[in-house]
């Protein structure tokens, strides 16, 4: 039968063979029905008397689960847990979930309730020391005074005797734990109590400690009184003398919590018949001499079980191996390696909260997140695929295809009250689970692992932290010096590939011009973003210094170095220009550039501190016969509007010095005569414009200042050694 909806069943820790008969029973009815079943459980079953500790809160993070997911239906072992605290945190998030729920011996208020005859169960337990054994004088030990479960064991008890006609008032409430068996036997031991000819407990816990308590004060069982139990756990049919108890109950509540949750979802189909299994089991603490069905082969295979185990594991160093991890795959690999030792399964899944490794840091989670990452998925024969986001709500990835009803045990992974995520272990049948030490050892070296992997992750992305930090201005977020000459060496290298070569520029200015109070933007910030504007993947931008920036730019073979600086001066400028228009921008000063090709990091750093110690030198000078500035200014206005007719006769007057001294200092300032310098600047316009825009040459010949269509061909197959329709076209 194919799968068609998921039942949840909620169940403390599954120590014994009656919660492995309950889940059995429960699979192998939802698996006639056509649903998977899936466990909610962990490794502890706290007490309300305990202080709780951050390990059991991480272990009770599982049924936060409930809120997060889709279920058809709900089965809630209420009658399994010892705190009361727990049951009304599950219960109230099962209310909030809104699932249809059935609970399971322990009455609620709030959900449809389902239990086994427990007064016939004990009222034939009782009847049997009265008959059998001849008993008059019986005590019965029950649970707490209230529970539902306590009341009708009791109420089983009382009927029995009142039947015979004894007296039915030799009764007092326990916990269904040891403390209450323990206090018994000392005030039958003290004369407190009139010492019975035998005691009914309501629970095989209760019978256990009350025989051993009962030992040490020196009173034989059963010679001098006899005990029996309810449930019919392995702790009884181990225990020396075998205790006499009830079996079967488990299939019989499992049947009629299915029935019940079935009739909830799908009402339209009826319920089918239960056949009772249940009946008491003869044991040695009543008195009588049963078959010992086989219980000390039994014991024997499990010490040599154990043993196996308990060398496997100590083999494996597993705790060890699984801090080992340096990354989220290596520790992947580290867990494929390790499922070999859980026994029983057909799959599991490792889930984790999508967060649980933000910058290597495990985040503290009181809730499971909407996606989870499915980080191993392991079946035997292969792996599924893995690494990969999933959505919370459909709980497991491999339960959305189609299938036959799967049985799926839920743990929770923890680290104290952490909530990491989950592990999803997929058996044939219900009977195949139970949770022991090794399986607890492996759950936390997994959670331990996880959390020595965060922690090194951590480490690693804080040095990475410091390291960025180390490299970045932090005014501008850009390179620093050190960042720049660190990623200057794979830069040029890059760069000459292919004959190329790199170009670097370094930009200063001498002052500031002092900007209204409305205008507080420091230039360095300016001159960042308009440079972080231009910066693409073939240059390197960074501040190496307070009004110094530097950029390596990448070169293709054959590219002047000149031009390409010039282009790139121009383009700064215009941003700049642009930027300087804004309200929160300051008046910005005149830029000076110097740029050469590097070979090497050594030479980058070379030139870089020669700009340095010259604008140094040349800022504590006072000269007024130095025009350097009104130069640059000069040169900037030209490559900005290069159509117009600059005249050096006219630009010396304007400085006050004569045209063959200012075409002088200008070829000494630029390296470049003033006249090929304005044809430059016009070429370079030219380009421009030849490259991103459809107008015709006659246009741009106009716009960059020539007087005619041949005159600016001419000039520009001179300079570019290709005509200006070639250079259109790419050849």
């Amino acid at each position: 039968m194919k799968s068609t909806g998921k039942i949840g069943v909620i169940i403390p820790a599954v120590t014994d063979s009656l919660e492995s008969e309950l889940l059995e029973e429960i699979y192998y009815q939802s698996a006639r029905l056509g649903y998977d079943i899936i466990v909610f459980t962990n490794a502890s079953n706290s007490l309300d008397s305990i202080t709780e500790d951050n390990y059991i809160l991480g272990e009770e993070k599982i049924y936060e689960l409930l809120s997060s997911i889709r279920l058809d239906g709900v089965l809630f072992a209420a009658g399994r847990f010892h705190s009361l605290r727990v049951i009304r945190y599950i219960t109230d998030i099962i209310k909030k979930s809104g699932i249809p729920c059935v609970v399971l011996e322990k009455k609620q208020d709030d959900f449809p309730y389902v239990y086994t005859s427990q007064r016939d169960e004990i009222f034939a337990v009782t009847e049997h020391l009265i008959t059998v054994h001849g008993f008059e004088r019986i005590f019965c030990l029950t649970g707490p005074e209230g529970s539902y479960e306590a009341e009708e064991r009791l109420a089983g008890f009382r009927m029995a005797m009142e039947h015979y006609e004894l007296d039915s008032n030799n009764y007092s409430y326990g916990d269904f734990w040891e403390n209450s068996a323990k206090l018994l036997a000392g005030n039958i031991a003290e004369g407190k109590i009139e010492m019975p000819e035998a005691v009914v407990c309501t629970n095989d816990t209760m019978a256990v400690n009350l025989c051993d308590a009962l030992n040490s004060h020196g009173i034989k069982v059963p010679e001098q009184i006899a005990v029996t139990g309810y449930d019919g756990n392995f702790e009884a049919l181990s225990y020396e003398p075998v205790i006499t108890t009830v079996v079967h109950k488990e299939k019989e509540l499992a049947f009629k919590a299915m029935a019940k949750i079935n009739e909830m979802i799908k009402p339209e189909i009826s319920e089918h018949r239960f056949t009772k299994k249940y009946n008491v089991r003869y044991g040695e603490s009543c008195g009588c001499l049963p078959k010992r069905v086989n219980s000390q082969k039994k014991m024997h295979y499990n010490i040599v079980q154990n043993k196996v185990m308990q060398e496997s594991y100590l083999n494996s160093n597993l705790m060890v191996k699984m801090s080992q991890a340096v990354n989220l795959k290596d520790f992947t690999d580290i867990i494929d390696s390790l499922v070999y030792l859980i026994p029983e399964l057909k799959q599991l899944d490792i889930c984790l909260c999508n967060n649980t490794f933000p910058y290597g840091k495990i985040t503290e989670n009181s809730n499971y997140t909407q996606k989870m990452l499915m980080l191993l998925s392991k079946k035997w024969s292969y792996n599924e695929k893995d690494n990969y986001l999933f959505e919370t709500e459909i709980i497991l990835p491999a339960l959305e295809q189609e299938h036959e009803p799967q049985f799926v045990v839920l743990l929770p992974i923890h680290y104290d009250s952490w909530n990491i995520g989950y592990m999803a272990m997929y058996y044939e049948n219900g009977g195949k689970y139970h949770i022991d030490t090794f399986l607890q050892y492996w759950r936390d070296s997994l959670a331990n692992g996880l959390h020595t992997l965060s922690n090194k992750l951590s480490i690693e992305h804080m040095n990475k932290v410091i390291e960025e930090y180390s490299v970045r201005d932090q005014l501008t977020g850009m390179l620093n010096r050190k960042g720049l000459f660190r990623t200057a060496d794979e830069f040029i290298t890059e760069a000459e590939k292919d004959g190329g070569h790199c170009l670097m520029l370094v930009f200063t200015w001498s002052q500031y011009t002092t900007p209204p109070l409305n205008r507080k933007t420091d230039i360095d910030i300016v001159v960042a973003n308009a440079l972080t504007m231009l910066c693409s993947s073939d240059k390197l931008c960074a501040r190496t210094g307070e009004k110094f920036f530097a950029v390596l730019m990448q070169l293709d073979c054959g590219e002047k170095e000149n031009e390409a600086a010039n282009r790139f001066v121009v383009a700064l400028e215009q941003i700049m220009q642009r930027l300087q228009g804004q309200p929160v921008c300051p008046e910005i000063p005149d830029i000076n550039c110097e740029f050469s090709t590097v070979t090497s990091v050594n030479e980058a750093e070379e030139f870089l501190n020669n700009i340095k110690n010259l604008s140094d030198n040349n800022s504590q000078k006072n000269c007024v016969t130095d025009y350097s500035v009104q130069l640059k200014r000069i040169r900037k206005e030209i490559y900005l509007s290069p159509q117009t007719e600059w005249e050096s006769e006219k630009l010396a007057e304007k400085l006050g010095i004569s045209n063959g001294y200012f075409r002088k200092i200008y070829k000494l300032q630029f390296n470049i005569p003033f006249k090929e310098d304005n044809i430059n600047a016009r070429i370079i316009k030219a380009k421009s414009l030849l490259s991103d825009t459809n107008q015709t040459i006659i246009e741009i010949a106009a716009q960059c200042g020539f007087n005619n269509a041949s005159h600016f061909m001419r000039t520009f197959k001179a300079k570019e050694g290709k005509t200006a329709v070639q250079f259109r076209k790419g050849k």
